[in-house]
């Protein structure tokens, strides 16, 4: 059992506890009790009455602690929120490059055949040219 359902069940049995200390000096009276039971039966009503306090002050506190960690999450998830956001335009800007980058290869072996192609019409072209100045 958690330390939140321990005092969850202080908080439930808080008023009956209330109730049960002036039905035990009631009983501890009819019994014949002494000055020193009323005293000792007073003195439990006060002790308990001061934990019941101490539990209700703690249980602020918790609340209080409770609340401020709610502001603590609402800015971690708003901090979340745009790191997604951030990541995702980070995909999408990294899937653009990849698409440009494929672009980019294919136009590279285009142009490496289109080259190709030139270089060798320009070597014929050398040897024409040489072949007319050798018969000349």
């Amino acid at each position: 059992m958690g330390w939140l359902e321990v005092l969850a069940l202080l908080k439930r049995l808080g008023p009956t506890l209330t109730r049960l200390v002036p039905m035990l000096e009631m009983f501890v009276a009819s019994r014949g009790g002494s000055r020193g039971d009323t005293e000792a039966t007073n003195s439990l009503h006060t002790e308990i009455k001061d934990e019941l306090a101490a539990a209700a002050r703690n249980h602020a506190a918790l609340v209080e602690s409770f609340a401020g960690h709610a502001s603590q999450m609402a800015v971690l998830r708003d901090d979340l929120r745009s790191m997604r956001e951030a990541d995702e335009s980070a995909a999408a800007r990294l899937l653009a490059l990849e698409v440009q980058v494929a672009a980019l290869a294919k136009f590279a072996g285009q142009a490496k055949h289109l080259l190709t192609a030139v270089l060798g019409v320009c070597i014929l072209l050398l040897v024409a040219v040489a072949l007319l100045l050798v018969r000349r």
